[in-house]
This record gives structure tokens, C-alpha cells and sequence, in this order.
């Protein structure tokens, strides 16, 4: 996490994994394999979206977990999305 790249330029996760884990329960996101995906998956969104977040008002934590819960919850991919989108497209970047 401390090598992503936020559109602003700076690097590192928006939000700790302590923090995460609050949210994560807020979102119905249990068990520690799922959060610690949804802390991926939401500072993924927050690296990559914050500035047009920014733009249209919803720069807040409820919109980026949204995001992450709609990503982890696509009902078209497979189980794994997220652990395969690591492997196949963050970690190579």
C-alpha cells in the first residue's frame, strides 16, 4: 500500500487498516481475509478516483466504501476478484 499513487501525487493508503475495520462493519464487511480486501479495494478508490470525487462533491468515506463494496460485490466476476486483480494489475504497475 505504501507504493500507490494518488492522483494528487502523494503515496501511500488514505485510511489505516484500524480505520478500516470500523467502516468495514458499517458496510457488512466480516472476517479478516474480507476486510483487509475491503482496506485494499477502498484506498484503491480513493488513489484513483479522489479527484473527480473531489469535483462532484462526494469526496466523503461512505462514497469510497460504496465504490469498494460494489467492486468486491460485482455480481459478474468470480470469486477472487479482488486477490486476482492484485496479481494481474496492481502488483505489476
Amino acid at each position: 500500500m505504501k507504493f500507490m499513487r494518488k492522483e494528487n501525487g502523494s503515496k501511500g493508503e488514505r485510511w489505516s487498516l484500524d480505520e478500516i475495520k470500523q467502516y468495514a462493519r458499517n458496510f457488512g464487511v466480516e472476517g479478516q481475509e474480507k476486510i483487509v480486501e475491503f482496506f485494499a479495494v477502498i484506498n484503491a478508490m480513493y488513489s484513483d478516483y479522489c479527484k473527480v470525487a473531489k469535483q462532484h462533491g462526494v469526496d466523503k468515506v461512505n462514497f469510497y466504501a460504496d465504490m469498494a463494496k460494489a467492486f468486491m460485490d460485482d455480481p459478474d466476476a468470480k470469486d477472487g476478484k479482488v486477490k486476482m486483480y492484485y496479481e494481474c494489475i496492481a502488483k505489476k504497475g
